[in-house]
């Protein structure tokens, strides 16, 4: 457990000052608690006559705000969240029941489980040997299993969900897309004769990507209505609480969820107990903190009529914008990685570019490719970068030497895709106004072409201050401006920034 980072009243959801003592008065619901550094509770209850206690975690990027209301005294379910070393945590819920749904008594397998994931980080492969391990059992099992796991993996910040017989359990709360998503699916719960069917009961649901600030929402069987009484299920208020607390600090979020449990239940069900203690557990995605002192970085600034280029070039680098024949420009960027470049070596690379793309019937004019394989042949180069601009159609051509190939930025946030079309080691994009290309001057796995493939392959994912920052980078219309915000945030992601980022934006018309 973490101290908590906030106070608010697990009766009502009201944010509460600090406590200078252990006891403490909520003024909004007339609720007494009893605060401690780890959780906050009542020391008397005041509503439905069970006890409510808030607590939080912290695991890396994660933060999880967990409320838990006991209402009976013997709870059959568990509900528990465990650090895997320093990249994963997991979530997991297990509960044993009969054929109705019932909650029966007896050994669940959570160290086996827990076990598994330690070793594979695989969660379907978790309940599968959760499930041998009972069947194991000089007993034997002749019941259902209910298992929900989910796998936070914060270098990625996305979540892994396996999910079986707990439906209307596990949510998404995703602040880009203002939506709410069912992760759990619609898999039975476990049963021995599971372990031996030709089908797959075992397949994890897809890696789900967690922006910052997104939440992955778990409730307990009682609070979806699973189990034996005839009460009514809380989804449906969950979801409809959800979409209401977009931004909500999960600390209050899973207060106002349990309220509305109680508050917003059918008519029918208002006399009825849940069999079932409440949990209801947030899960949120942290982002990352921008760099406290961000670096000024030396950047240039370069541009055509249509084009605006900023672009950060070491102080022993060749850097250059050529101007070429019917409105078309290249820059050059070449790099030994610290070696010196000759006023020859500088005169040579600089005509055997223009020998290509400046001769108006040379047949490769427009393919910056051929250029850079021949400055390959006739100047040793550790990384090179040419940006070929062609204003006359708002084209934009490249060919790049041990550089990722560049992502395309959208003119406005939400838009999506990307139009590049990538080669082997060039391509080609058109960008309308506002559109920029930005060049990543590190190493990277695959090729990315978009924010969204490069959100998954960027240490932090969505996360990220770098994701953040490009969703909000149309905001700064300053190319340099807009670089140096960049390269703050590739910094505050704890990656090495180096010369060779550069930025291309399309001029507004």
């Amino acid at each position: 457990m973490i101290a908590l980072r906030a106070f608010y009243c697990p009766c009502c959801g009201a944010r509460l000052e600090p406590p200078g003592s252990r006891k403490v008065h909520c003024a909004y619901c007339d609720a007494q608690l009893l605060a401690e550094p780890e959780f906050i509770s009542e020391s008397r209850p005041q509503r439905n006559e069970f006890s409510s206690r808030l607590s939080q975690n912290r695991t890396g990027r994660f933060e999880m705000s967990w409320l838990h209301q006991r209402v009976c005294e013997h709870e059959l379910d568990l509900l528990h969240f465990e650090a895997l070393g320093e990249r994963y945590s997991a979530l997991v819920y297990l509960r044993r029941c009969d054929t109705n749904g019932k909650s029966l008594a007896g050994p669940l397998p959570l160290e086996p489980l827990l076990e598994s994931l330690r070793a594979y980080r695989d969660p379907g492969l978790a309940a599968h040997q959760a499930l041998e391990w009972l069947c194991e059992q000089p007993q034997g099992f002749s019941h259902k299993l209910e298992c929900a796991i989910c796998l936070f993996d914060e270098e990625r910040s996305r979540v892994i969900v396996y999910s079986a017989g707990c439906r209307d359990t596990i949510y998404w709360l995703s602040n880009e897309q203002a939506s709410v998503t069912d992760l759990a699916g619609y898999q039975d719960a476990l049963q021995r004769k599971m372990l031996a069917e030709e089908r797959d009961n075992f397949s994890n649901q897809r890696p789900c990507q967690l922006a910052a600030l997104d939440a992955v929402i778990i409730v307990s069987a009682g609070f979806a209505g699973r189990g034996d009484g005839p009460y009514a299920s809380g989804t449906s208020v969950l979801v409809q609480e959800l979409r209401e607390l977009l931004g909500e600090d999960p600390l209050r979020l899973v207060t106002l969820a349990k309220n509305a449990f109680w508050e917003k239940r059918s008519p029918a069900a208002y006399e009825e107990d849940p069999s079932n203690s409440l949990h209801v557990v947030a899960v949120q995605a942290r982002p990352s903190q921008l760099a406290a002192s961000p670096t000024s970085f030396p950047l240039e600034s370069l541009g055509t009529p249509v084009f605006e280029l900023a672009g950060w070039s070491g102080p022993d680098d060749f850097l250059e914008l050529l101007p070429l024949h019917d409105q078309r420009w290249v820059l050059v960027w070449a790099s030994n990685d610290g070696l010196p470049w000759s006023s020859q070596q500088s005169d040579l690379l600089r005509s055997t570019i223009l020998e290509v793309l400046d001769q108006q019937h040379h047949g490769d004019n427009e393919n910056p490719r051929v250029a850079g394989r021949l400055a390959q042949e006739r100047l040793p180069l550790t990384r090179l970068v040419l940006i070929q601009c062609f204003d006359r159609y708002r084209r934009i051509k490249y060919f790049r030497v041990n550089q990722p190939h560049p992502v395309f930025l959208a003119p406005r946030q939400g838009q999506q895709g990307s139009n590049i079309m990538a080669y082997d080691e060039g391509g080609e994009v058109t960008l309308d106004p506002g559109a920029r290309l930005l060049f990543p001057g590190c190493p990277l796995s695959g090729q990315p072409l978009s924010m969204q493939e490069l959100a998954e392959v960027w240490p932090g994912g969505k996360a990220s201050a770098l994701h953040l920052g490009l969703t909000k980078l149309w905001t700064t219309p300053p190319c340099q401006a807009a670089l140096q915000k960049v390269l703050t945030a590739v910094v505050s992601d704890g990656v090495k920034a180096a010369p060779g980022y550069f930025l291309v934006t399309s001029r507004p018309e």
